[in-house]
């Protein structure tokens, strides 16, 4: 029997942690993988032939590699690079509304509401958050819809934008 061992990296060369790797032959699972922390992987005991090979990065699409060939007595390598992240971060238009003023970034990580007085600045790279000094700015509240809450899990390739109009991410 065969085997197929490898790496996978994302669009900027880094590592791509527990991506799933499965083997695909005649539509059938022939072999699954998960990559290690340096993006590594290996599936043993492959048979010859034709194979797809799927690559799913948790959020991200799958990426699939079409009729790989795996020969006889053979250990096949192969460095997989994942294409380039969808999101747009300076993009702040819809689209599929084309709305501009009911877009908001979304907001990674644990949000709560502040305990004091604040406002906002798009600094270019995202929203950051600044103490105002002066008490008449009222609190910002989550139900304002200033920002979006993407949650905790962060992929390397996330939505930035959120439209309260059509409920899109992108």
């Amino acid at each position: 029997m065969e085997a197929l061992k490898g790496t996978v990296k994302d669009d900027l060369k880094s590592e791509c942690s527990f991506c799933k790797i499965s083997l695909i032959q005649n539509k059938n699972i022939k072999g699954r993988a998960i990559t290690n922390i340096n993006g590594e992987f290996e599936i043993s005991a492959v048979s010859i032939g034709y194979y797809d090979i799927i690559i799913s990065d948790f959020l991200i699409n799958d990426t699939t590699i079409k009729n790989m060939v795996i020969k006889t007595d053979t250990i096949t390598y192969l460095k997989i690079e994942l294409p380039p992240c969808k999101f747009d971060k300076k993009n702040k238009v819809c689209p599929i509304c084309n709305a501009y003023s009911r877009v908001v970034p979304i907001i990674y990580g644990y949000v709560v509401e502040p305990k004091f007085p604040i406002h906002e600045v798009l600094d270019g790279s995202g929203y950051t958050w600044r103490r105002k000094d002066d008490d008449t700015i009222p609190n910002i509240k989550l139900e304002d819809k200033t920002y979006y809450s993407g949650g905790c899990y962060v992929t390397g390739c996330d939505p930035n934008w959120y439209c309260n109009k059509c409920k899109k991410k992108f």
